[in-house]
């Protein structure tokens, strides 16, 4: 079922180029139903959809030091369904609310262990833990790990 889930989320990023005029040169509050690139004085970018001088709709959010998150927000927030890739290569695929990982997600780490399931706050909630090979490793019940290998 989460691969469905991460079929679904990655076809809704994709697809979600909705038209919007260009945003002015020069950012404002005009930044209000457009779509623009804004680059912050650390480094950061962002390139996507605004509303009141907000991210909010569709973007991509790339921080200096490598990350990216690319998805939803709502007003200035990661929320709704998205990616966030570690400059390392992890990568979160699933839902956000408030900035954090919160509903049904996938955390992929580059060695090959995932974390699936509910997650709530940024914690893995209901969820559940696997060795690269495919092993159930860890079982999340209310945010509390119990592990599952000795």
């Amino acid at each position: 079922m989460h691969r469905y889930l991460i079929v679904l989320i990655l076809l809704l990023i994709a697809g979600r180029a909705q038209g919007l005029p260009s945003c002015p040169e020069v950012f404002s509050l005009a930044y209000d139903e457009c779509e623009g690139d804004y680059r912050y004085n650390n480094g950061d970018r962002y390139h996507g959809e605004w509303k009141k001088a907000k991210k909010h709709g569709f973007g991509t959010y790339v921080w200096s030091n490598g990350h990216r998150y690319k998805g939803q927000w709502l007003a200035g927030e990661k929320s709704g369904s998205g990616q966030y890739t570690w400059s390392n290569g992890d990568r979160y695929v699933g839902e956000f609310h408030e900035g954090d990982y919160h509903g049904e997600g996938v955390l992929t780490y580059i060695s090959g262990k995932t974390v699936t399931g509910e997650w709530r706050k940024g914690i893995p909630w209901n969820a559940t833990a696997y060795s690269a090979s495919g092993k159930a490793t860890y079982a999340y019940t209310n945010g509390n790990a119990l592990c599952l290998t000795q």
